[in-house]
Order: structure tokens, then sequence, then C-alpha cells
């Protein structure tokens, strides 16, 4: 409980600098929507203001896309600890595409351990990620609970990796030196069977690339 405690104490800061960061692109957005509608003092042809408004827009919904966490996770110390994630791997150049909508948890014990699996498989995927050269290094996490059914995604880039090499990291004995996987997986597989949940380990095709998908899911 004291381990929980400080996760959770940790969470929270971060919960509320989410909610800064939000209020404070809310308060700007008016400011770029004057800049939208300004946009046809300086374009020429119909075709170039459609252009230029498009992009703008682009910008302003993938600058503005954090809002949504607020919306569709109702756990607020997951939203603090899933805008952590992301931050971080903003931060190093690594591009997250991400799907959430969390209901409310039952217990405190069920969103400490979800927290801990989403973070053990983002971890992984991100230290995956550091001896993966070949194009731009890329996550898709996907988080739904809906009070039943459970999923969480963890997918990246990744060379093709043999099923013999994945039955070995969710060993305790497993080493993530050379292949930088298995950090923590042991202990995801005990709250898989804490929960009787599936684990589900594949390489997939993604864009005409290899990527490694690990799925969480209880149904």
């Amino acid at each position: 409980k004291t381990e929980e405690l400080k996760l959770f104490n940790k969470f929270h800061e971060q919960e509320k600098q989410l909610y800064s960061d939000v209020r404070k692109r809310q308060h700007e957005f008016k400011k770029q929507l004057n800049a939208i509608y300004s946009t046809h003092y300086t374009c020429s042809t119909y075709e170039e203001l459609v252009d230029a408004q498009s992009k703008y827009v682009d910008w302003l919904i993938k600058d503005n896309k954090y809002n949504d966490l607020l919306l569709s996770c109702k756990p607020s110390v997951l939203a603090g600890f899933i805008y952590s994630q992301l931050e971080y791997a903003k931060s190093i150049g690594v591009q997250v595409d991400y799907s959430i909508f969390v209901e409310d948890m039952d217990s405190d014990d069920r969103e400490y351990d979800y927290i801990c699996v989403f973070g053990i498989l983002f971890d992984n995927a991100m230290e995956a990620l550091q001896n993966f050269h070949s194009g731009e290094p890329r996550i898709n996490c996907v988080f739904t609970f809906d009070g039943l059914h459970t999923k969480i995604v963890m997918e990246n880039s990744s060379t093709l990796i043999k099923n013999e090499e994945i039955g070995k990291w969710f060993k305790d004995t497993y080493s993530t030196k050379g292949r930088n996987r298995g950090f923590g997986l042991s202990n995801v597989v005990d709250i898989k069977n804490k929960y009787n949940a599936d684990i589900i380990v594949k390489n997939i095709e993604k864009e005409a690339e290899n990527w490694i998908s690990v799925q969480f899911i209880i149904d």
C-alpha cells in the first residue's frame, strides 16, 4: 500500500500538469481561431486558402490532442500517468498514436495494477525502439475499460521476432541485455493471473513494416 500511495501521489502531480496544459491551450484557442479566419488576407486563390486552413487546423488538432484524455479517461490519476508517458516519448522524438477510453475503476487496486501493466508495456516498447533504426520510431497504444472488459495494447515498429524469443520475455530469469525486452514483464504475468487475463504477443504488419504487438485482454 505504501508503494501504491507513492505512485498515486506522483501521478496526481502529473494529472495537475495535464489540467494546466489543457487550460493554457484553451486560453489560446480563440487566438488560433482568429489566425485561421485571417488566412484569407494572405491567400490569393480559393485553393490556396483551403490548403492553408487545412494545414493549420491539422496542426491545431495535433497541438490539442491531450484534451481528450480528460474526457476519455475517467480515473484522473491514470490520465496523469498516461500523459507523463506521452510527454516523455515526445521529448525524445518517438511518435505515439493512442486510443484511450477508460471508465471509473471499481477499486484502487485495479487502477494501480493497470497503471503497472500499461507502464511496463510502454517502457518495453520505448526500450525496444532504442536499437531499432529503420524509419521513424513509432508506438501505437490502446487502453479501453468499460467496467467489465479490458484491453491494453502496445505496438511498436520492430524487426521480425521469432516466437521462441517472445516466449522468453515473460520469464523471471530473462535478461534484457542485448535485446532490450523483458523488463518487468514477469510482473505483467502476475497481474494477468490475478485477473484471469490473456496475453497475446505477435508480429503484425503496418504500412508494409513489421511491428510487434503485445495485448493484455480481459473479456
